[in-house]
This record gives C-alpha cells, structure tokens and sequence, in this order.
C-alpha cells in the first residue's frame, strides 16, 4: 500500500479549505446549502471523542487539560489544538455551529456530527497486532468503526412519521 506524506496530506485539507472559502466568496449573500458536516479522520477533525474513548484506558488525557483549547475557547475541548480545527473554520464558513463529537454530551446531530478520533487508522487494530505492532492506540477507532457509528446514528437523522428511513 501507497503511504502519503504529510505533507500531501495538510496540502489537501489546505485545498479543501480554499475550495470552501472559494465557494463562499463566489456566492455571497446566498444561503448556504450545506445543513450539515460529518466528519471521519484522526487528530485533525477529532472535537472530543478521544478523551471519551481513552477515559477508560489513560490515567491522564492531555487534550483534557491545558494549554489545548485556551486560545480560542478558553477550556480544554478534547480538540489536538490549543483553539480551533480546520473542521471548525469550514463550519462556521458554512453558518453552523461546532460539529460535536459523536461520543460526547451532544445528542443534536441535525447540524453533523464528528467521528474522527485522535490517532486513529484507516486499518483496524486486528491488522496492527497480527503484525506485532504495538505504536497503535489501545482501543479501535480506526475508519471501519468510525464509519459503524455513522451507520449506526443515521436512522435518527433520516426516520420520518411515515417509518421510511435513509
């Protein structure tokens, strides 16, 4: 398997980013289309799910604790940043509030929600331990799983009267 470099990796959020802020910019005073952001990925998306996961497993959580989060919301917010994610500037380009992570307190998805978790792959753990790989996080949060709680919440965002879901 191809690996990409970083670098290839922040050009291409850096693009998306541009996309965005192009759109807007093409189209100010129109109401935005995008009602909503779900978002998968690792430390670069992760709002808080990762503290929720790794409460169990660490004794002490770093992104729950300062210096993460001061700089713009003044408390720790499980984000891998000391204020806000690239996640957080595309939602508010879009006139949304924060994405909340799916493992959080929130349980308002109308807006998105966010699945990404810090440090986490797009193979499953099973893959990293049948290879003696032990650099992983100790819980699953890789792509698969991250794309189950997906499956799992989208039958609360898509149920009508009628019973007919998406």
């Amino acid at each position: 398997m191809e690996r990409f470099p970083p670098s290839k990796s922040i050009a291409f959020v850096l693009l998306l980013l541009a996309a965005c802020a192009h759109y807007a910019e093409a189209n100010p005073g129109r109401r935005h289309p995008i009602r909503s952001i779900f978002s998968f990925g690792n430390s670069y998306t992760d709002t808080g799910n990762y503290g929720k996961l790794a409460a169990s497993v660490l004794p002490v959580i770093p992104f729950s604790n300062l210096p993460y989060g001061e700089t713009f919301f003044s408390r720790p917010t499980g984000r891998a940043s000391n204020g806000r994610l690239i996640l957080d500037f595309i939602a508010d380009e879009f006139g949304l509030p924060f994405i909340p992570p799916i493992l959080g307190e929130e349980c308002n998805f109308t807006h998105g929600a966010n699945f990404g978790v810090i440090a986490a792959t797009a193979l499953g753990l099973g893959f990293f331990l049948e290879k003696n790989i032990t650099t992983v996080p100790p819980f699953n949060s890789s792509l698969n799983v991250q794309l189950e709680w997906f499956r799992k919440l989208k039958p609360t965002l898509c149920s009508t009267p009628q019973g007919s879901t998406c």
